[in-house]
């Protein structure tokens, strides 16, 4: 018999429930917003919009905002820290690894993304729930206009890709389950090599960032890892001068002991002007 482990409970009606051949996927009503925003700031935060939490093995989560096709973009997008990236580049083109419930693609819309590539392993994710059950409630986010996501491994689908981008943006890729073991699985567990900072950096623009983020424990052992698999990505990709391209934003939580970082490679140098906005 398997015994799934108890884990804190998740607010709100359970909508869907359904496997695949690898994970469990669940999606509830409500809300849960606070792990990109500094708490002390929710308050004075524009009104932040209805969402449906898609879960994942009982531990990783991705949200799926409901907006309406033609309406505004949420504003909140802008607030959080994953948006640093977007402010440095103009009507960007972006590859999201990981689209998830579609709040990545939301946000670089939001930012006049001028294409949005990606690519999402979790076929209930990208079928069932993003192209069915929670289409309408999405704003068919996934079939939007300039908007590409496939189904499978994102490593694979950025290596296969012949373009080239602006942004590529990995957020939250590591389920809490992995983080809690000390292990790396599934879509993670080939995203953080070596190798694929080296084939992202291939597919970067000569000011385009690559941006990661992640839970760090307080002994910051996920950044520490981070900072050196995209220093030998770097150093064999023929970039030496490696601290002038890399910058890396805290956010703390009032929940947590753990850090909310952003962690950004640029292939280029900051410019002192980059700095001072991501400041």
């Amino acid at each position: 018999m398997l015994r799934l482990p108890r884990t804190k409970s998740v607010e709100g009606k359970a909508l869907l429930s359904a496997w695949t051949t690898f994970s469990y996927v669940t999606a509830y009503e409500g809300l849960d917003w606070n792990r990109e925003i500094n708490p002390s700031m929710i308050e004075h935060l524009p009104p932040r919009p209805e969402q449906v939490t898609v879960v994942m093995d009982l531990f990783a989560y991705t949200p799926i905002i409901r907006w309406e096709k033609d309406h505004p973009f949420p504003e909140i997008l802008k607030r959080e820290i994953t948006s640093l990236p977007y402010f440095l580049h103009e009507n960007p083109a972006v590859f999201i690894m990981g689209a998830g419930g579609g709040k990545d693609i939301l946000r670089a819309l939001s930012f006049g993304a001028k294409k949005v590539d990606g690519a999402e392993i979790n076929p209930v994710i990208t079928g069932r729930i993003m192209k069915d059950e929670f289409s309408a409630y999405s704003g068919d986010i996934y079939r939007r206009p300039g908007v590409n996501i496939t189904t499978g491994d994102a490593r694979r689908a950025l290596r296969l890709s012949k373009e080239i981008y602006d942004l590529i943006i990995a957020n939250s890729l590591e389920t809490w389950s992995s983080t809690a073991s000390g292990a790396m699985n599934l879509t993670e567990n080939h995203i953080y090599t070596v190798e694929s900072v080296q084939e992202a950096i291939r597919h970067l623009s000569p000011g385009g960032m690559l941006a990661f983020s992640f839970w760090d424990p307080p002994d910051s052992t996920h950044s520490a890892r981070m900072l050196n698999l995209v220093r030998e990505g770097a150093s064999l990709s023929g970039i030496e001068d490696y601290p002038r391209h890399i910058a890396i934003i805290e956010n703390s939580e009032e929940f947590s002991a753990d850090l909310f970082v952003l962690f950004i490679f640029k292939k280029s140098a900051f410019t002192p002007a980059e700095t001072g906005r991501l400041s």
